[in-house]
């Protein structure tokens, strides 16, 4: 029998902080994670459990990371572009395959609501295309400008 598991973290932790206008600290950060897995038998319970607790615990120490390198200098008040932009760049593919499911929902309902044989259901699918790739990318910035702000960064 088939069990699923969901294992949440959360870690506290300090990093070091640099930036480019040659202030150097320590970031104290909050990091939070979640994982799941599912086992296919009795014998892989205790594997699946821990690989749930295990992937939640790698994503909260990543989100900890990220937020103390993204935070901006509380020097000159800068953020590291560069990190930035990578950080973007890694959220981008999941956010266009929701923005597809999006594009695709838009243009099967508004044809099967419509049935008619014309280039507006398409228009319509496009449209959601950028909307929800819009809305989830912005999102998350935004939430992880939001974790980032909030790194306290002390120097050394």
């Amino acid at each position: 029998m088939a069990t699923h598991y969901e294992a949440s973290s959360t870690v506290e932790t300090t990093f070091p902080f640099e930036c480019a206008c040659g202030f150097s600290g320590e970031g104290s950060a909050v990091g939070e994670g979640y994982g799941q897995s599912q086992s296919g038998g009795l014998f892989e319970d205790h594997h699946a459990e821990s690989k749930a607790l295990d992937d939640a615990e790698g994503k909260a120490w990543a989100d900890a990371i990220s937020s103390v390198e993204l935070a901006p200098c509380p020097s000159c008040g800068q953020r590291d572009g560069a990190k930035w932009r990578a950080w973007i760049q890694s959220r981008l593919l999941p956010s266009l395959g929701w923005g597809i499911l999006g594009g695709v929902l838009g243009t099967v309902g508004l044809f099967l609501m419509r049935q008619e044989m014309d280039s507006y259901p398409l228009v319509v699918g496009a449209a959601s295309f950028m909307t929800v790739t819009a809305l989830v990318l912005g999102h998350q910035v935004a939430r992880k400008r939001t974790r980032s702000a909030g790194v306290i960064i002390t120097a050394r």
